[in-house]
Formats: C-alpha cells, sequence, structure tokens
C-alpha cells in the first residue's frame, strides 16, 4: 500500500528524517498529553473522578524492558506515579470520557 502524505512547509526535511530514523530504532516516543496538562483519574475508593496535572514523563528501563510512567500533581504533592497503558483506563484527557467510564464500572 502506498501513502501520500503533504509536506507541512514549516517542517525541515532533515529533521521530519531524523524523527522517522529515531522512530525506527525505537528512541521515539509520543506521549499523550504535555506536562502541565490536566488528566482526569478515577479513584475506585470513593467512586469520583478528579482532575491533576501531569507533571512529568519518565522512561526506566533497557532497551529489552522499558517501563513508560509519568507523575501526577495534586496540589503541591506528587499524586501517584502511573504507567502510560493506564490512559484509557483509569486516567483520560477529558472529564467526559472519564465520567463515561466511570458510569460503565457502576
Amino acid at each position: 500500500m502506498q501513502v501520500t502524505v503533504k509536506m507541512p512547509s514549516d517542517i525541515d526535511p532533515e529533521r521530519l528524517a531524523e524523527i522517522i530514523a529515531a522512530e525506527r530504532a525505537g528512541r521515539c516516543r509520543v506521549f499523550p498529553c504535555l506536562p502541565g496538562d490536566t488528566v482526569w483519574v478515577i479513584c475506585p475508593a470513593d467512586k469520583t473522578v478528579k482532575a491533576v496535572a501531569v507533571s512529568s514523563f519518565h522512561l526506566f528501563g533497557s532497551r529489552r524492558d522499558t517501563v513508560e510512567t509519568f507523575s501526577i500533581e495534586h496540589g503541591q504533592k506528587i499524586f501517584r506515579r502511573w504507567k502510560l497503558n493506564q490512559f484509557g483506563k483509569n486516567i483520560f484527557l477529558t472529564e467526559e470520557d472519564a465520567r463515561a467510564a466511570l458510569e460503565k464500572r457502576l
């Protein structure tokens, strides 16, 4: 299958080639949001949804065994560290999606 992609005019072709090479080598990660963004967390103990800020993303491990995590803040404290695979399960980018998921569990 052949795909045609229109090249954005504001991206340097050499930079795009560098990003593609990093992706192929397993060195490129795309995170679901940015540090400072608000995410919505389902809190199973009290069956509520809380808004928290993402503080940072972390990559731990070796090439074969990498664990991707991120930290979220509640006030000035780190609320919890989560694995990225929790997005769409316990953590959501919108309040509506979090509440819908919570309703399915109740």
